[in-house]
């Protein structure tokens, strides 16, 4: 798309994040398979292979500071991911027109967005990690019974043999339930201990996953967003008036950005650093023992 070097590190470790995330799914399956035979020594083998390899893909996303500048990932790759939906603050209040398609019918896309991985949906199905709506103006009770509608979403732009396995995972999953029922069961038992530390461990990890994306985040667009572009750089964004948009040149003036400058949102039209957050802070939750 943009012929950088920086995009191709881009691509590089996403990719690599998705290899050393995907050989630790067989691990757990199999750890998932010894619940069913009560072998807890061997389920506590196989979470610990996992862990090596979850690990791993933590380290592969903080290479990304490595050879991916954050100005030019946020100002000339980052554009052509975006997507038509919920992107109002960057020219697209009614989504995208495809001419000659059905009567130039306007649609709303998400873009291109790593929640559209099935990778880190199946972490979470294994290890029982849910994620909610949040509201404030609703109780946590309520905001607990109602799943992440964006998380739901985004399965719709998985491949449809991802999806079926997500769908599949959600029905035979059963570690969580397992180290629950182990803790309860035999509180002093060193096994359970180690099963327990195990299980934590692996979420743990992939807390620290969480973390290092929203460190990304924060440098490669909420900084970039907060600083324009460099001096001879396309601004990409616009305002959009009720005549015609106009491309933003340069920074905007302090009194006028709450009401002109377009919200930090992700490719895939998520409300970004909440949304990053609230899935951070419900990993770390799902510890089992405290924190």
């Amino acid at each position: 798309m943009t012929g950088t070097f920086d995009e191709t590190w881009f691509d590089i470790v996403s990719v690599s994040v998705e290899i050393e995330g995907g050989a630790a799914l067989q691990p757990l399956l199999e750890a998932m398979h010894a619940v069913l035979e009560d072998d807890l020594a061997t389920v506590v083998d196989k979470l610990k292979i996992a862990l090596l390899q979850i690990e791993k893909v933590g380290k592969q996303l903080a290479r990304m500071f490595e050879k991916c500048d954050p100005a030019v990932f946020y100002w000339k790759i980052r554009k052509f991911l975006a997507g038509s939906e919920n992107m109002a603050g960057l020219g697209l209040p009614n989504g995208l027109e495809y001419k000659g398609v059905n009567n130039n019918e306007r649609k709303h896309y998400m873009g291109a967005t790593a929640g559209q991985s099935s990778l880190f949906p199946a972490f979470d199905i294994i290890f029982g990690i849910d994620h909610y709506e949040k509201s404030s103006s609703e109780s946590h009770a309520q905001t607990q019974s109602r799943p992440n509608a964006l998380l739901l979403k985004m399965k719709e732009f998985m491949p449809g043999l991802h999806r079926a396995f997500l769908s599949h995972l959600a029905k035979v999953a059963n570690l969580r339930g397992y180290v629950l029922f182990k803790k309860a069961a035999e509180p002093e038992s060193e096994q359970v201990k180690e099963l327990t530390e195990a299980y934590d461990k692996c979420v743990h990890q992939i807390k620290l996953f969480r973390d290092t994306h929203i460190q990304i985040v924060t440098r490669y667009i909420l900084t970039q967003a907060k600083r324009g572009p460099p001096e001879g750089w396309e601004d990409y964004r616009v305002r959009v008036h009720e005549s015609s948009p106009e491309k933003v040149q340069g920074k905007i003036p302090n009194d006028k950005k709450d009401e002109e400058e377009p919200a930090i949102q992700g490719t895939g039209g998520s409300d970004l650093m909440p949304f990053l957050k609230n899935n951070r802070d419900e990993t770390n939750a799902a510890k089992m023992q405290a924190n």
